[in-house]
């Protein structure tokens, strides 16, 4: 009957646009695995990106199965996502190592000025050299974790040689006046 028939028609149009929408999506993964290889050409996943282009450029050449295209798909997509995460760990870990980086010059400026004033103390000038030798070696290094460690080491030096030095004159000061009065 014409019903049925034209129903037929409908599935099949249906299901022609679920296979061409699947293969278009096949051709998709396949250009964006092909950025992502020219992007990291001395990747040690490089070999698995062309095995896996590779294998779907046959899939998409022969298409004698929506599975397989499917599969091609999910295969891609798996290496697609795999390497955007890589890539937002790389982001974060430059975006981490920079912050390191902004703290070090900071406290590196912090010693600078307390060697200005410090500069003439035969007792606190050379360890403030020290502390800003170290410090500058650390930042040059580019290492993250030598430059976050030295920072760590110049601030608590900061706080223990300067500012702890500080405060109990201020608090023997403060002291010595209320016993005058």
């Amino acid at each position: 009957s014409k019903y049925i028939s034209k129903l037929e028609k409908e599935t099949n149009q249906s299901n022609l646009k679920l296979v061409d929408d699947e293969i278009n999506y096949l051709k998709t993964n396949i250009s964006k695995i092909e950025k992502i290889i020219i992007n990291n050409s001395n990747s040690p996943s490089l070999s698995e990106w062309t095995n896996s282009i590779k294998e779907a450029k046959i899939i998409l050449s022969n298409l004698d199965n929506f599975d397989d295209i499917k599969n091609s798909n999910q295969n891609l997509e798996s290496l697609i996502n795999k390497q955007a995460q890589i890539e937002l760990a790389k982001k974060q870990d430059e975006e981490n190592k920079k912050q390191i980086k902004n703290d070090a010059n900071k406290i590196m400026a912090d010693l600078k000025d307390y060697l200005k004033e410090y500069l003439t103390s035969p007792q606190i000038a050379p360890s403030l050299l020290e502390q800003i030798k170290t410090l500058e070696t650390a930042i040059k290094s580019d290492d993250s974790n030598k430059m976050k460690t030295q920072s760590q080491v110049a601030k608590k030096y900061i706080e223990l040689e300067i500012l702890a030095p500080i405060k109990k004159a201020e608090e023997d000061k403060r002291i010595a006046e209320e016993k005058r009065i």
